[in-house]
């Protein structure tokens, strides 16, 4: 896999409009809320998978200041269908639950032929191979949580499948790998390859 580490200035970027990435998940909205996937009891074992695996009990945590992230690692992903956008992943929003061991971390989708761009707080679950999306980042660079967010298991060749590529980074068979292992597995040159150049102009 092809990354490379990239230290953006300023998170101004988020200040451009969010409109919805080419070839971004379908079930969402163009600012990359869910549509139509909500569970009505949103308890711990309401969102059963079809390997029998319930959504995993959370800890607690805190969604990283979007003002904060510096340095981001561009995400490469091999078995994407369609490659009409970039990935990158903020290095310095990884963290790594110390009761519930799900790795959360800010996660940027941009098409290439456009401005358009996707900024993501989710968490990822080595233990039970699912994801989930916490909230997007709206225009103002803040957070937009999704009201009743499902856990959801991790596939390759769909569109936007970048937490298969990710879980190869993050996870050692159902654990998770140390925050510096993680951030050194991601973690690779220092040369601008995911396109940002002058992308915190308004």
């Amino acid at each position: 896999m092809r990354r490379a580490a990239i230290a953006l200035s300023s998170i101004l970027l988020l200040a451009s409009p969010l409109s919805q990435a080419t070839e971004y998940d379908s079930g969402r909205g163009p600012n990359g809320q869910v549509v139509g996937d909500g569970d009505s009891d949103g308890g711990m074992f309401s969102n059963l998978l079809k390997d029998g695996k319930p959504a995993p009990k959370e800890g607690e945590y805190t969604m990283p200041d979007l003002a904060k992230l510096k340095e981001w690692a561009q995400v490469t992903i091999p078995h994407q269908p369609v490659q009409q956008n970039d990935y990158a992943i903020a290095l310095d929003s990884i963290t790594v639950g110390k009761d519930d061991r799900i790795v959360r971390y800010v996660m940027m989708v941009k098409s290439k032929r456009g401005k358009a761009r996707n900024v993501l707080f989710e968490g990822l679950d080595c233990f039970s191979n699912q994801y989930h999306t916490y909230a997007w980042a709206n225009q103002q660079g803040e957070w937009q949580t999704f009201s009743d967010p499902k856990w959801k298991l991790i596939t390759k060749d769909t569109h936007n499948s970048w937490q298969a590529e990710l879980v190869d980074e993050m996870c050692q068979l159902n654990e998770p790998y140390k925050l510096e292992a993680i951030r050194s597995n991601l973690k690779t040159d220092s040369s601008d390859k995911f396109g940002c150049s002058g992308c915190g102009q308004q």
